[in-house]
């Protein structure tokens, strides 16, 4: 019985062993569009009471109901990083697209896909790319409809996604004077992760793997968004994906000043440089966290709703009168902030350094 087991082992470790040599020796053209759909339309079935037509069909047809909210997302993977692979592309691609629907209240409920790429893609990275977005879906519980395949010379993933707004939709730029300023989590983690992977920072090997972790792998607010969106008072939001700064500065527009009393630095952080803690913190990026303003007169409900979650708030700061500035707080003085961060078109992409290049 033992040897019998030993056998059958043996042969399902080759099985496995050739079946990943077949995909990553496989190029997507030797198996062509057709088999491909196939291989996704049976991986994502769509099963959702709402879902009345789903994958494998020209369009699907979903009952809707409520308020719905939608957004697009678009990656081009030209360069990926040393330790980031396809997989990692897939989830982050979903969980940026539900970030942005989980700073106006939404729930993600279902999702479409535009995948293109060359025709010489392995199809082990075309696999691993689809089960990051299929990981990230069922972490969401929301249901893939369908998509689309194309060739390009570039590899890009495109991902829309269609969530419900039970409360009040969260809107930016009406933060007004006297509101307060929160955050959802800490920041300048998954920024420092990225840095890492591009060589452009060396961090202790404990912090470096948490740090990468976080940026490969960010998780949207959504339960938070969904609470803010509930209770009706909250003034303005928006997720920090492209910084903090960035993201306070959609809040006041410029109609107010923002004042940062304090930065919410991650702990983790405090091992590294100050200067490049508070470059990572308001500058960074990637943390998929919500920054959101209220009256400081809600403040004492605002906690104890957010106790149902598990969740708390981090103050930062307070909008001012003002024209759209923002200021750091330090020591007796106020220090006018550059607005800057990630944008579209503007800001230099990091570019991974080559052998031997310093």
């Amino acid at each position: 019985m033992f040897a019998l087991s030993v056998i059958m082992i043996g042969n399902i470790y080759r099985y496995l062993l050739v079946r990943l040599y077949r995909d990553y020796m496989t190029k997507i053209s030797q198996l062509g569009e057709t088999l491909l759909i196939e291989w996704l339309v049976d991986r994502f079935s769509a099963k959702d009471p709402n879902v009345i037509v789903g994958n494998g069909n020209d369009a699907s047809v979903i009952r809707l109901a409520g308020n719905i909210s939608f957004k697009v997302d678009t990656f081009v993977l030209q360069e990926l990083p040393h330790h980031f692979d396809y997989y990692d592309a897939g989830w982050k691609a979903v969980m940026a697209c539900a970030s942005d629907l989980a700073a106006v209240g939404s729930k993600p409920k279902y999702a479409l896909v535009s995948f293109s790429c060359p025709r010489n893609l392995e199809v082990e990275s075309f696999k691993r790319i689809f089960h990051g977005i299929e990981d990230a879906l069922r972490t969401l519980n929301s249901v893939l409809l369908g998509g689309d395949l194309s060739e390009t010379s570039e590899v890009c993933l495109s991902v829309c996604m269609l969530g419900e707004v039970k409360g009040r939709p969260l809107l930016r730029n009406h933060a007004s004077p006297g509101d307060l300023i929160a955050v959802s989590r800490g920041f300048g983690l998954e920024a420092l992760g990225l840095k890492i992977l591009f060589k452009k920072v060396k961090a202790e090997a404990s912090l470096a793997r948490k740090a990468i972790i976080r940026f490969k792998h960010p998780y949207a607010e959504v339960e938070y968004g969904e609470k803010l969106s509930s209770l009706g008072f909250i003034s303005s939001c928006s997720d920090s994906s492209d910084g903090l700064i960035i993201a306070i500065k959609q809040l006041i527009d410029d109609k107010a000043n923002a004042i940062i009393d304090k930065l919410p630095t991650e702990r983790a952080l405090d091992k590294l440089n100050r200067e490049l803690s508070k470059e990572l913190t308001m500058y960074g990026g990637e943390e998929y966290a919500l920054v959101y303003t209220y009256s400081p007169q809600m403040d004492a409900e605002l906690v104890e709703a957010l106790k149902s979650i598990k969740r708390k708030r981090i103050l930062i700061g307070r909008v001012v009168e003002g024209n759209g500035d923002i200021f750091l707080h330090t020591g007796h003085t106020l220090r006018k902030l550059k607005i800057d961060g990630w944008r579209q078109f503007q800001s230099r992409p990091l570019r991974q350094r080559k052998a031997g290049e310093k």
